[in-house]
């Protein structure tokens, strides 16, 4: 029973906005049992980390520091790794408070784009499941307070060929409406709706209060200083966040336990950086934080198997992101 739920945590952990359908993560869950029981053709979608907002320090030797210190408690204090992990995200947060604050247009849009990676599978003859990691390029247009329709474009890292466009339906006055304004197509004209805003004013710019928020706002059944690791992701995950937000969300997780420093790792973009990771020991995972090395700005995001899982080993990264534009648009489709 123990180990069905923790199948079940990791299936949820890797969901996201797009995430598996049903029927995928049902096989998915199934196969971790070795009971697969349906298969399909082509390759389906297991999951994927999530994409977060681009940021932005002291000095690199912090970074260099901390990268060699002691991973063990003495007398009674926090673990070497752990303090050393709250001095990057101080860091982090520092140089996130020292970057201008730009004018906030409530009818534009938030323009962010990123390289990601996640497990897709793909059923073969004798009920058997195919796992492998994808790359995707991604772009993605939000209406700024979630009153208009946003846009979503993917295609294969890489690919120079023409991208997956997906329509975001905004939400005004109740209704979903369509990039047009018109109501979206098939809609129960019954139906309401309450606006996903890509900018959110009132949240907390202080960081004990953003500690206090993320605890408050967390609605996973983890732990409660994991789960608020992981709101803190999803909280900034293509979304903009005023610097002083953004580094208020950095400077809480340096006082959530359990932190840790991962060390030096190589994003999705192929920028040098060090993680600070949460571990799910339940789900058998970590989430990790990416953060420039040197100037502490932040880089993406990655979930990590601290444990076996199909055909892939512990320390195998399952998926990540790396961001590499945010910034303000007027329309969706417009580049910066």
């Amino acid at each position: 029973m123990r180990e069905l739920t923790a199948v079940k945590e990791f299936g949820a952990t890797l969901d996201g906005a797009d995430g598996p359908s049903p029927e995928a993560r049902q096989r998915t869950l199934a196969q971790f049992h070795g009971t697969a029981r349906s298969r399909r053709a082509g390759w389906g979608r297991l999951g994927h980390p999530g994409r977060l907002v681009l940021a932005g320090g002291l000095a690199a030797v912090v970074t260099g520091a901390v990268l060699v210190s002691q991973v063990v408690s003495i007398d009674h204090r926090p673990p070497a790794s752990q303090a050393a992990a709250a001095q990057i995200l101080r860091a982090a947060a520092a140089h996130e408070a020292a970057q201008p604050t730009p004018k906030i247009d409530p009818g534009r849009f938030v323009y962010v784009e990123s390289i990601g990676s996640d497990v897709e599978t793909r059923d073969l003859p004798g009920g058997k499941t195919e796992y492998k990691l994808n790359a995707k390029h991604r772009r993605i247009w939000l209406s700024v307070d979630g009153s208009k329709a946003g846009l979503l474009l993917r295609r294969a890292k890489g690919s120079t060929g023409p991208w997956n466009r997906i329509e975001l339906p905004g939400c005004k006055n109740g209704k979903k409406v369509g990039l047009d304004g018109r109501p979206a197509r098939g809609v129960d004209d019954a139906a309401t709706c309450q606006p996903h805003a890509a900018f959110q004013a009132d949240l907390p710019t202080e960081a004990g209060a953003m500690r206090r928020y993320l605890y408050e706002h967390s609605q996973g059944d983890n732990p409660r200083d994991v789960q608020a690791f992981i709101t803190a992701g999803d909280l900034i995950r293509e979304r903009y966040l005023t610097p002083a937000q953004l580094g208020a969300v950095f400077g809480a997780l340096a006082d959530v336990p359990g932190t840790k420093l991962v060390g030096a790792v190589t994003d999705e973009a192929g920028r040098s950086g060090v993680a600070i990771g949460m571990p799910e020991d339940a789900r058998g995972t970590r989430s990790d934080l990416i953060f420039d090395a040197h100037t502490h700005a932040f880089l993406g995001e990655r979930k990590t198997l601290t444990r076996a899982f199909a055909d892939f080993q512990a320390g195998d990264v399952a998926s990540s992101s790396a961001n590499l534009v945010t910034a303000f648009v007027d329309r969706p489709g417009q580049l910066p």
